[in-house]
């Protein structure tokens, strides 16, 4: 239904139930549970037994349906309406909600639709915040959700033995992190970065995030790469995780030969096409070559992930050094028993030797040094 007042669940009567409508999937739609309902918004309510609906209208009070397309695919009447080409929620022989399809129809006024469709619609109606890499509206479920603490379903890939771009909208302890990820995993988040004008190419740097050591959180709405040691158990639930619709971007600045320029950590939610300005390249993580390679923003790319951007510069690749635990230090600035554990090129190849240019020193306490080697 859609109605011109504010619903809300204890105001219904005892055993009701009162759901958000949210965005479409192929041939379903999820409902999900709520305790408020705004004037205007399409929504499901169940009532046991029948009887007369009372509703309160001493708070808002709505003269048209409103409708949020980031939020929600259904649309609201307050009046009789001649549609075309619309699934219309209704309730089957069966008892079970769905949205049934109709070429044409005179829809009832409080009722509510989905526009522009050539099908049946099934009804998936959850009491859990369900999250999927390759649903393109987790963060209308999530805006809904947000600041409440409810059971989270994930549903995502993340192979052991490799880096994963992730982002959650909750908090993740140490030992929730391990039931899903294996007691070896690993997390790093980006530190710095590092151009070289002699190659024109930009390296960035990701830090250990050292959890068991810390007992700190993967953090909600923070871009992380995860590797676990594990692999992910996709459909696994996590049992009353507070929900947080916001996104942290990281930004960070430098000069390259052809100016200033700015990276960017864009953490998202939705599967789907990405967002930046018009004068930002987009990379993408690439897995099998441990990089971020410069990709179309258009294709549809899986959620609950991040990209990077950089504005006025375009190197082709975002070459990455892993496991930095603090922040590039001098010489001087880095204790005696330190000793060197790796030398590496700005590539992240390991060397043999220091070579001429930038090197990267590996240190014995998990700290890197910068070197300048002169031809």
């Amino acid at each position: 239904m859609c109605l011109p007042c504010d619903i809300k669940l204890d105001e219904l009567p005892d055993g009701s139930e009162l759901y958000y409508v949210g965005k479409k999937a192929t041939n379903t739609i999820n409902m999900v549970k709520v305790n408020n309902i705004s004037a205007g918004t399409p929504c499901v309510v169940h009532i046991d037994g029948t009887g007369t609906l009372v509703l309160n209208l001493n708070g808002s009070v709505t003269t048209s349906p409103g409708h949020v397309s980031g939020l929600t695919d259904a649309y609201g009447l307050f009046a009789n309406t001649d549609l075309s080409n619309v699934a219309v929620f209704e309730v089957d022989a069966e008892g079970n909600p769905i949205f049934k399809h109709y070429d044409n129809i005179a829809a009832a006024p409080f009722s509510i639709y989905l526009k522009d469709t050539d099908t049946d619609f099934t009804v998936i109606s959850r009491e859990e915040l369900y999250l999927d890499s390759s649903y393109n509206a987790n963060t209308g479920n999530i805006n809904v959700y947000s600041g409440q603490q409810v059971p989270v379903v994930l549903r995502a890939s993340y192979p052991a033995g490799q880096w994963n771009p992730i982002v959650l909208p909750f908090d993740m302890s140490v030992e929730t992190a391990i039931a899903a990820f294996g007691s070896d995993f690993e997390v790093e988040e980006m530190k710095f970065m590092h151009y070289d004008s002699a190659t024109n190419g930009l390296t960035i740097f990701f830090g250990r995030v050292n959890m068991a050591d810390t007992q700190c959180d993967l953090l909600a709405g923070h871009a992380y790469l995860i590797k676990p040691s594990s692999d992910f158990v996709s459909d696994s639930e996590f049992a009353d995780m507070l929900i947080s619709a916001d996104l942290a971007v990281d930004e960070f600045a430098d000069s390259s030969d052809q100016g200033d320029f700015t990276l960017k950590v864009r953490p998202y939610f939705d599967y789907g096409a990405l967002k930046c300005d018009t004068d930002e390249t987009v990379y993408i993580y690439d897995p099998a070559k441990d990089i971020f390679k410069q990709r179309d923003r258009y294709v549809g790319y899986s959620g609950l992930s991040f990209y990077i951007t950089v504005q006025n510069y375009a190197p082709t690749v975002l070459n990455i050094y892993h496991g930095v635990t603090s922040g590039v230090e001098s010489p001087a600035s880095t204790e005696a028993e330190a000793e060197v554990v790796g030398i590496y090129d700005l590539s992240g190849r390991r060397l043999a030797a220091p070579q001429p240019g930038v090197n990267i020193l590996l240190m014995s306490d998990g700290s890197a040094r910068k070197i300048i080697v002169n031809q």
